[in-house]
């Protein structure tokens, strides 16, 4: 998988600081219409054509049960909050605001 970084911006709903995407083996990832997911809340978000996260349309909700891609993401944010490490990081982010020690 390849990280792409994309303009920070704050997840709407749990407030973590979103600075990357991860491309997968399918062709998903940061990319004009493309779906994103937050890892820590599991908020699903649209990239728009500037690569702004955007909530989805009442349209692109109902579309986006069985999206391949929202289910892979959905696979992949379940493997990282398996992991203890990748858990961990993600509380003491949150625990501080949604950003990291060295951006406050």
């Amino acid at each position: 998988m390849e990280t792409v970084q994309i303009p920070k911006q704050v997840c709407p709903n749990c407030g973590f600081e979103l600075g990357e995407g991860v491309a997968s083996e399918a062709g998903y990832g940061p990319k004009p219409g493309a779906f994103a997911l937050c890892i820590p809340c599991g908020y699903i978000l649209i990239y728009d054509q500037d690569l702004q996260l955007r909530e989805l349309t009442d349209t692109e909700i109902q579309e986006v049960d069985s999206h391949p891609e929202v289910l892979e993401m959905q696979r992949f944010r379940a493997a990282c909050l398996a992991d203890p490490g990748v858990r961990k990081k993600i509380d003491e982010t949150l625990m501080q605001g949604g950003r990291s020690k060295a951006e406050k």
